[in-house]
């Protein structure tokens, strides 16, 4: 283009120039206003494990070791993060982004109802929409100085959970199942495709058990894949209450010391 008629627009501008500036944009980049040191899928296609309750159990457990913790509900249909830690009040929203509502231990969250202001309103959207609507909350939340960062996922392989597996800035992922069988063989569906995205796969959390030990279905998965059984979860109707009750950061019994001395080794 000729020098003394160009706008400098190189974004609108069609002429094939050699000054021409490429915008090498990163749709899946954090808000350039975050900061996050780990962050880390919490995931089982199995809907009913308990991903909810075990990441903002973690995300507690995180905060009241003095770790800065924040947390991503990246499901749109079955948010429950918001109902888990008793949040009633909406997020700041500024021009190019959003704040994340803080937990009394400090914990940042963010999940869609707190942006709608009704927990229980439908949600009619397809699965393109959904996936679009939660890559923002990844690309327009602001995080502030967070150390790890945990992304509840929805119980499925599809849109979003694709979205986020895909997401070349998330590395590890935590496998949450119980200790049945119906639960480990949809579970391994995970694994899998969390191998085929080359995710790193920091172990498993059994969730909901009863026993003294291992189960013999979460064990063939362990074995069967080469994973590490992180921690077990028992049932506990009081824990089960805490989350129904949005009282969960006042529940005092602790249930993840491998899982949490493993994210906080490099941080």
């Amino acid at each position: 283009m000729d020098q003394d008629n160009c706008t400098h627009d190189c974004a609108s501008c069609g002429e094939d120039c050699s000054d021409k500036i490429e915008d090498n944009i990163d749709e899946d980049a954090l808000h350039h206003l975050s900061a996050v040191k780990k962050a880390v899928l919490v995931a089982s296609a199995k809907g009913g494990v308990g991903k909810s309750t075990v990441t903002a159990k973690l995300a507690c457990e995180l905060a009241k070791q003095g770790k800065s913790v924040g947390i991503l509900d990246a499901s749109m249909s079955a948010s429950s993060i918001n109902i888990i830690f008793g949040i009633d009040r909406s997020p700041e929203i500024i021009k190019g982004g959003i704040y994340p509502v803080k937990t009394d231990l400090g914990i940042q969250a963010i999940s869609f109802p707190l942006l709608t202001g009704n927990s229980s309103a439908p949600l009619f959207w397809d699965g393109n929409k959904s996936a679009t609507f939660a890559r923002q909350l990844w690309t327009d939340v602001i995080w502030e100085n967070i150390e790890i960062l945990l992304i509840d996922t929805p119980s499925d392989t599809a849109d979003i959970t694709q979205a986020y597996f895909k997401n070349e800035h998330i590395q590890d992922v935590l496998i949450i199942t119980e200790p049945t069988e119906l639960s480990a063989l949809v579970t391994s569906r995970t694994i899998n495709y969390a191998k085929m995205n080359h995710l790193n796969i920091l172990g498993l959390i059994e969730n909901k058990t009863e026993e003294s030990a291992q189960s013999k279905a979460v064990k063939e998965l362990t074995d069967n894949f080469e994973l590490t059984l992180l921690d077990r979860v028992p049932f506990d109707a009081k824990l089960n209450d805490a989350a129904n009750d949005g009282t969960i950061e006042s529940y005092e019994r602790s249930f993840f010391p491998n899982t949490i001395s493993l994210l906080i080794q490099d941080i």
